[in-house]
């Protein structure tokens, strides 16, 4: 997702907690949700039956959903046998006379009312009705019964009953379009593979659909506002060159097809597994939403194939997609335009920084989920997955991430999990490297200097880590300089790893244009000593 707005609060300080509170049922595991969900044209009330397909796998008294309060409980069957549910703290809890035995049940909930969110039912700039699922972080609950949490994913059906004027989308395949006997449309789509709820999503409005084939044989569409349909499907075609461009990096595209839909979401952009959907100001006619579109498409792989196992993780989801959209950029335009973009991502990192000094990019605690769009979890984590690859003697971590997203497709990684796939640095342990750039709030501030000595034909470089905290950061720092009427630079890495440190290169000829992190690896303050 890429946020157009920025929720800020004051972090505190640590790592490795696990800091997400939700109650996370160890016994339930759900398998497969089928929803039935019926929208109106006249009010906002929905009408839904969800069916839910679950393992038990421990023996326990009770399982629960989440289902939020304002939503009003019609009958629950357990085992097609109907049982009295409990309803309270916006969670529904099946309790039947025996406990659950370890084994697969399928419970049926038959609801309905007006969400208060999750389902934006709005108007688009055009005046016409819309609605559009927008779940993430935990918002499914406000309009379907779910496990409302990344760590529990379910493959999913959709069927959605709707006034014939409105056309339908969401994940998965399109299985059967057919009237029914109130003269309203129903519309069928259907996902194998499995999704976390944050990506579980249908929109309905008045559309015009492009259909579109990549080089690479992915299916396309551009679903748009009619109003502007020959911008719109000029804008989002630019997505086939995007989801080509990251199945060659990163192996194949883990869904059926890939929708791109202008919407009502809250978000720049909302990365809905193979049915993104966009805000409505994306579509301008003047492709000016590439990033945006790069940006979602890198979390079909990382986020909703490979999700984050809870909230505070939410850097593998954010900061993936933020860096490989730079690395798009990189490939597809070039380095100017590729270093433009990571220059923005420092200073945002840097602004954020002087705000909120104490602020870490895994919280100890975590009181706002949205207050996780924040440029840590974003811009500062892409730059941690930057300096990682240019750990790699070919300077880029593809290899890495490609094999990250296949050990993890379809299921869910920690910040551990990602670490554990990452080869050391004979000077830097992962251990190290992970302290310093996810648990520490500190932003790095080297002091530099140099002298050069002409008689001793040498050149002596003067590192002091100047930042307030006491933390000794080990950075790999590279120094350059020019002889006269050389071609290219000469490159050395200093390995910085005290606060105060200084080192001897030997030279041969007077020499200039000297430089401190030439190449912009590190997300590092420089200063000049006078």
């Amino acid at each position: 997702m890429k946020n157009i707005f920025l929720s800020l609060y004051l972090f505190f300080w640590g790592f490795w907690l696990f800091a997400d509170n939700y109650s996370t049922q160890k016994s339930l595991d759900v398998l497969h949700y089928e929803f039935q969900i019926e929208i109106f044209e006249e009010h906002d009330s929905i009408k839904g039956v969800a069916t839910i397909q679950f393992k038990v796998l421990a023996e326990t008294p009770s399982v629960f959903f989440d289902l939020d309060q304002s939503m009003m409980v019609d009958w629950v069957k357990l085992e097609g046998k109907k049982i009295a549910p409990s309803t309270q703290n916006n969670q529904i809890t099946l309790k039947p006379k025996n406990p659950f035995k370890p084994g697969i049940y399928v419970a049926k909930i038959n609801y309905k009312g007006i969400p208060t969110d999750g389902l934006i039912i709005s108007k688009n700039k055009y005046e016409n009705r819309t609605f559009f699922g927008d779940n993430w972080p935990n918002r499914a609950h406000y309009w379907f019964p779910c496990v409302d949490h990344p760590s529990d994913k379910a493959t999913v059906d959709f069927k959605i009953i709707a006034p014939a004027k409105y056309q339908v989308v969401a994940n998965g395949v399109l299985k059967e379009k057919s009237n029914t006997n109130n003269g309203k449309f129903l519309t069928h789509y259907s996902s194998n593979q499995v999704l976390p709820t944050k990506v579980m999503v249908f929109g309905a409005a008045e559309f015009a659909v492009d259909y579109i084939t990549s080089i690479n044989g992915n299916l396309l569409e551009s679903w748009v506002y009619p109003e502007n349909k020959k911008e719109g499907f000029y804008d989002y075609a630019l997505a086939a060159n995007v989801l080509d461009f990251f199945e060659e990096k990163l192996g194949d595209y883990p869904y059926d097809r890939l929708a791109n839909v202008q919407s009502k979401t809250r978000y720049g952009g909302m990365e809905n597994a193979g049915c993104i959907f966009y805000f409505e100001g994306s579509v301008t006619g003047f492709r000016d939403s590439e990033e945006l579109i790069a940006h979602e498409i890198a979390h079909q792989w990382f986020g909703n194939s490979a999700s984050e196992k809870s909230w505070e993780h939410i850097w593998l989801s954010e900061g993936f997609a933020t860096y490989l959209t730079g690395l798009y950029l990189l490939e597809n335009k070039d380095w100017n335009a590729f270093n433009e973009y990571m220059f923005k991502a420092k200073q945002k990192v840097f602004q954020f920084n002087q705000n909120y000094p104490n602020a870490s990019i895994i919280p100890a605690e975590i009181n706002d989920l949205n207050s996780l769009l924040n440029p840590l979890s974003y811009q500062k984590a892409a730059w941690v997955l930057h300096m990682i690859s240019n750990q790699f003697e070919n300077g880029d971590g593809w290899d890495l991430f490609k094999t990250y997203h296949e050990k993890f497709k379809y299921g869910n990684a920690t910040t551990n999990d990602f670490f554990d796939l990452v080869n050391e640095n004979p000077e830097i342990s992962k251990d190290q490297f992970a302290n310093q750039w996810l648990k520490s709030s500190t932003i790095p501030e080297v002091e530099v200097g140099y002298k050069i000595n002409t008689s001793k034909k040498e050149v002596t470089f003067k590192f002091k880590q100047i930042h307030k905290s006491k933390e000794v950061f080990i950075l790999p720092i590279e120094v350059s300089w020019l002889y006269p009427n050389s071609i290219g630079k000469t490159v050395k890495t200093v390995w910085l790893n005290q606060k105060s440190q200084s080192i001897t290169f030997p030279i041969d000829q007077t020499i200039g244009n000297i430089e401190f992190n030439p190449f912009g690896k590190l997300l590092v303050k420089f200063s000049a000593k006078d």
